[in-house]
């Protein structure tokens, strides 16, 4: 096990590898992961996937359940029944230059995520604060986003520092509605336009009609109407999932000229107790999540969920429906193996640690620049040190087997077999060096 331990380590440094090092997540985000495009029925299905999206620690106590909000994308764009984000123009970075001082307080880094690759730039977080990574930019929109993708786990913190993303007013996207064929939705948020006098009161009489018109919500709320899919769930079929209630709200809330957007990202957490004895969240992609934000010309950006007037539960308790249906050993094998992951991702960041601190960068393509020749000779290169290694195993265990002491007698016997001294049948050495 020694003799292999200096192989393990020029192959963790030097090797072409998938990272993480540790490969949880054997699906892509391509797959499984959501996107900046939203149509009827997408988050619904991404919550029976159950694949690692991170962990966040708090240096005060773990929000309550309806405060538990990671925004990843914002959709200001509605198109062809699709919600979508609008092409950036670059966006504004609002981080300021001091708030990259080292010597930050500990009690300011109100959030530390450590979160697994992705194929997205967009990484989650609350919306409060700022975060102290020079790479990381709060846009516009209160999306925090990275330079390139992420291909390997990551840690950030954000500290308790005011930003300014809720007050930057509304772009024309997020203010306009685009035709479309849902006529049945766009006359209701008109006809609550013309009676009411203010923007709260429009608000009011929204939450009115998702609570008093038999909504239900459901993960299988079936197909909807390719043509009119907000006024087939509106008025026909009324049971969707969170996405169904976050888009038709912000397209009802547009048609009476209140701007609004729609937010992907997550709500709610698993409560993991660490090594340390802290706990933190851990989130997967069963918390998957959509909801609305809505302009108000003395408030800012201010989040509506229209699922906690449909379903409390999943908002209050963090109920996912994914979790009705588990038995106790199902929930017990699932939890093990979240434990099992958060630790395992532990030892890969120690490691890395440990690498920056020896300021190590360590270069995959050693051999060749060319990938295909690289990987290879790569692999000639491991074959070979694998050899080498189990070769000194085989010698190391055969040098066990040598017993010193034997080999001297056998020399002895035949010292005295050349003047005809042979031993006789079952006489012991002792009687033997007596004769």
């Amino acid at each position: 096990l020694i003799l292999f331990v200096p192989l393990t380590f020029l192959i963790y440094l030097f090797l072409p590898k998938v990272k993480p090092w540790l490969n949880i997540n054997s699906k892509t985000l391509s797959e499984t992961g959501m996107s900046n495009t939203l149509r009827p029925g997408d988050i619904s299905s991404l919550v029976k996937n159950e694949d690692l999206v991170g962990r966040v620690f708090f240096s005060s106590q773990i929000p309550i359940h309806n405060k538990r909000y990671w925004r990843v994308f914002v959709l200001d764009k509605f198109i062809n029944n699709t919600w979508r984000e609008s092409k950036n123009i670059k966006n504004e970075n609002l981080l300021l230059p001091q708030y990259f001082s080292s010597s930050i307080s500990e009690t300011l880094k109100n959030e530390e995520w450590i979160i697994e690759p992705s194929y997205i730039k967009n990484i989650p977080w609350s919306g409060k604060g700022i975060p102290i990574n020079k790479k990381i930019s709060i846009t516009k929109k209160g999306i925090l986003s990275i330079e390139n993708r992420l291909n390997q786990r990551m840690k950030y913190h954000i500290v308790s520092l005011s930003n300014s993303w809720r007050k930057i007013k509304p772009s024309l996207e997020e203010s306009n509605i685009e035709i479309s064929d849902n006529n049945l939705l766009n006359k209701l948020g008109e006809k609550w336009l013309r009676e009411s006098i203010n923007k709260k009161e429009i608000i009011n009489k929204a939450e009115r009609f998702f609570k008093e018109s038999n909504f239900r919500y459901t993960s299988n709320p079936g197909r909807m109407n390719k043509k009119n899919p907000y006024d087939d769930f509106l008025f026909k079929k009324k049971i969707g999932f969170c996405e169904h209630y976050a888009a038709s709200f912000a397209l009802l809330m547009r048609a009476a000229e209140i701007p609004s957007r729609v937010v992907i990202g997550y709500q709610g957490g698993d409560v993991i107790r660490s090594i340390q004895n802290k706990n933190y969240l851990l989130i997967d992609n069963s918390y998957s999540h959509a909801w609305t934000e809505i302009w108000l010309d003395n408030e800012g950006w201010i989040r509506v969920d229209p699922t906690e007037w449909i379903a409390p539960e999943r908002i209050q308790n963090s109920e996912l429906i994914i979790n009705k249906n588990k038995s106790n050993f199902a929930r017990y094998s699932s939890n093990f193996r979240l434990k099992i992951y958060s630790s395992l991702s532990n030892i890969e960041l120690g490691i890395n640690r440990i690498i920056d601190k020896l300021n190590f960068k360590p270069n995959s393509n050693i051999f060749s620049k060319n990938k295909i020749i690289n990987r290879l000779i790569s692999i000639f290169v491991l074959s070979i040190c694998l050899m080498v290694s189990t070769i000194i195993i085989l010698l190391v265990n055969n040098f066990k087997r040598f017993d010193p002491l034997k080999t001297l007698i056998k020399v002895y016997f035949k010292i005295l077999k050349s003047y005809d001294l042979n031993l006789y049948k079952g006489e012991t050495f002792i009687d033997f060096s007596y004769r």
